[in-house]
């Protein structure tokens, strides 16, 4: 998708600016175009706020992303130190707290597409692409283009472990009556059913969905009971995308159970808005996003998550080092839009990184 080379366009644009006015303008107006779809997005999961707030949230988004940008410009005259000291605070600002948490198409998300398998040199290297670019460095763009070319020719991908499996569903907003509630439950293990019966073996790890299973109460631990047991006995770890409860608020997560002890895995960053509304609404939890199953170090991410570049340094800065990466969407709301191919080729990205290979379960719509 072309939205992910928008980050290449931004530092050139900032230094090509004349004046602090048309650098933010034009970076705005590139911030806006990448996320022309974020008002239907808006519309379609938040009705309750009206035909007015998708616009609003759209140009909120943009102009937050832009502004350091703008603030940090400075005059294509001045020296090359004071460019590069500005341009590495912008990158900073854009991926700490708080723009980190809903900075989206920061020049970081490149690192696995240019330097696939250099982890954190990758990122360090896409640093380095970005100051060429804002210096207008030819010899450094060149160097950049080699590495680039070279390190995509050596690289290797490495495959998922045998037997894990992720299921994609078509199923439409979680529904709020008990009934609709547990006939998408006995869907969802009928998916289940099904692979466990044509599967030569039983699979070593099934995910599913971000969301799917909707709120974790005793009534679908009682209609689940049947089929874990199963699970348990077949020797296979399920990964279901459901809500937990938590200080009387539903925290997004994944429930890992099955032949494994019951966990969960909850998501670092929900969405802003529509899951999180400082300071109330659900918890922002910023541990490593990593879990063992199946003795692999796994690290999870959660839609929105596979578009944000704080989640990932976070990992990083806190030692993790993921074999397999997980990705669990829920996007029965994305018809005709764009959303599941920009996040997948972006959390692609990441796993091609730290060259992990990325297994995905979204559901899609309908």
């Amino acid at each position: 998708m072309p939205e992910l080379l928008f980050p290449l366009f931004l530092p050139w644009i900032w230094s090509a600016a004349r004046t602090r006015y048309r650098a933010g303008c034009i970076i705005l107006l590139t911030y806006l175009v990448a996320a022309r779809e974020e008002p239907w997005a808006v519309r379609r999961v938040l009705p309750e706020l009206g035909p007015g707030a998708g616009p609003v949230l759209w140009v909120v988004h943009a102009t937050s992303l832009a502004l350091p940008w703008m603030l940090a410009w400075v005059p294509p005259q001045q020296s090359r130190a004071v460019r590069l000291l500005a341009l590495l605070a912008i990158l900073a600002l854009e991926v700490a707290p708080p723009l980190g948490r809903w900075g989206w198409l920061h020049p970081l998300t490149l690192s696995g597409w240019l330097f696939p398998g250099w982890r954190a040199w990758g990122m360090l290297a896409m640093i380095g692409v970005v100051l060429a670019l804002g210096l207008r460095s030819r010899w450094g763009l060149l160097g950049a283009i080699a590495l680039s070319v070279c390190s995509n020719a050596c690289y290797v991908p490495r495959a998922l472990p045998e037997g894990w499996v992720g299921l994609d569903t078509r199923l439409s907003r979680l529904p709020n009556d008990l009934q609709s509630r547990m006939a998408r439950q006995y869907h969802l293990m009928q998916d289940i059913g099904h692979v466990l019966d044509i599967q030569a073996a039983p699979p070593a790890v099934i995910v599913l969905p971000e969301e799917i299973a909707g709120p974790w109460t005793p009534a679908e631990r009682y209609w689940w009971q049947p089929m874990l047991e199963r699970l348990q006995a077949t020797g296979t770890t399920l990964v279901l995308g459901a809500q937990y409860p938590d200080a009387g608020a539903w925290r997004n997560g994944a429930l890992l159970t099955g032949d494994e002890h019951p966990s969960w895995q909850l998501a670092r960053q929900p969405v802003p808005v529509a899951e999180w509304k400082p300071p109330a609404g659900a918890l922002v939890d910023w541990g490593t996003g990593m879990a063992t199953v199946k003795g692999k170090q796994v690290l999870f991410s959660f839609c929105f998550e596979d578009l944000l570049t704080l989640p990932i340094l976070v990992t990083w800065l806190e030692g993790g080092s993921p074999e397999v990466m997980v990705s669990i969407a829920n996007l029965w709301w994305a018809t005709h839009l764009h959303e599941p191919d920009i996040q997948r080729l972006s959390i692609t990205g990441w796993g091609r990184l730290w060259n992990a290979p990325v297994l995905r379960a979204v559901n899609l719509p309908d």
